[in-house]
């Protein structure tokens, strides 16, 4: 780590995400950073961030970018990056949920978190690409997607950003429970696969929110994507659904499909809503498919002197 050219931690940061204040929060980072030696600079505007990810000679001075924010923020940084190689990249939960971080053992700790970026050990993770947009976490297409598509237009609405709060999400879920139409779907992969439903993930990680885990075997870094229909519409159907996920006892039901692909397509019979890692990301037909290892996190889990992945400090 110490012969790397590459001098400067990136602290890119989102004061919107969760309901905390977030630039006081990520002083304490600063601080471990500065403790041991590191320089770093923290970037808070969105359109300063983008303008230094596409300036080539910026980038190849940096160390490692920390994402100080949600899953939200991880997703803009993982499509704002542009020319390979990219930096290694660490996660500073800041969301609401931090499914990313959670999977991969990012938990706030800024003593630990800046310990990790200077002895460098790195793992790699797997990025989808979806109608060419990038997500670390899943797709989702159904009634799911129409709850962001509310939650996104409620808090576009009027002249400044609004925060989003775990109880903000009851009004939308209300609210698409009690109207979503529930357009059949159909889900094709690259070997030969045709299943049709009303509620479609296809997911990178396992975890989802609210602790679900509706492909609990899913993983990061396999060279593949884990997809899941529900074949049956209805709100009441729906709640039957969540319930089996809660108890892990879905993926037995004769009325759920699952299995996994490098490709997917989805359909539908008119326009259904689609959700990338909780954000808007239009409306069907959507294609789908993998890049394994596209993206170099730092790890957490490593201890001094051992290397757990044989990925460098940069992907390339």
């Amino acid at each position: 780590m110490a012969d790397s050219p590459r001098a400067v931690v990136a602290v890119v940061g989102n004061p919107y995400s969760g309901a905390k204040d977030n630039r006081r929060i990520v002083v304490s980072l600063g601080d471990a950073l500065r403790q041991r030696q590191l320089a770093f600079e923290e970037i808070w505007d969105p359109d300063e961030r983008r303008r230094r990810f596409a300036d080539a000679d910026w980038m190849a001075n940096v160390r490692a970018v920390v994402v100080a924010g949600g899953d939200g923020t991880i997703a803009a940084v993982f499509n704002e990056f542009q020319a390979r190689p990219w930096p290694a990249v660490a996660i500073y939960p800041l969301g609401n949920e931090n499914l990313l971080a959670q999977e991969f053992g990012f938990n706030g700790d800024a003593g630990a978190l800046a310990d990790a970026i200077e002895r460098g050990r790195c793992r790699a993770l797997d990025i989808g690409v979806a109608n060419g947009t990038r997500f670390s976490l899943m797709v989702g297409v159904g009634l799911d997607a129409d709850v962001v598509h509310r939650l996104t237009h409620w808090r576009e609405r009027g002249e400044a950003m609004r925060r989003v709060k775990r109880a903000t999400y009851i009004r939308p879920i209300t609210e698409a429970l009690v109207r979503y139409a529930y357009p059949t779907i159909t889900l094709e992969t690259d070997d030969g696969q045709a299943v049709v439903g009303r509620q479609v993930l296809v997911v990178n990680v396992a975890r989802y929110g609210m602790d679900l885990a509706f492909a609990p075997n899913a993983k990061g870094d396999d060279g593949a994507l884990n997809w899941v229909v529900f074949e049956k519409p209805g709100r009441w159907r729906q709640v039957r659904y969540l319930l089996s996920v809660w108890r892990g006892k879905h993926l037995n039901r004769a009325d759920v499909h699952s299995g996994t692909a490098k490709r997917i397509r989805l359909t539908a019979e008119r326009p259904a809503p689609v959700q990338l890692d909780g954000d808007m990301a239009g409306y069907t037909p959507v294609d789908i498919r993998i890049e394994p290892h596209a993206v170099t996190l730092i790890d957490m889990a490593a201890a001094p002197g051992t290397m757990s992945s044989p990925a460098p400090m940069q992907h390339r």
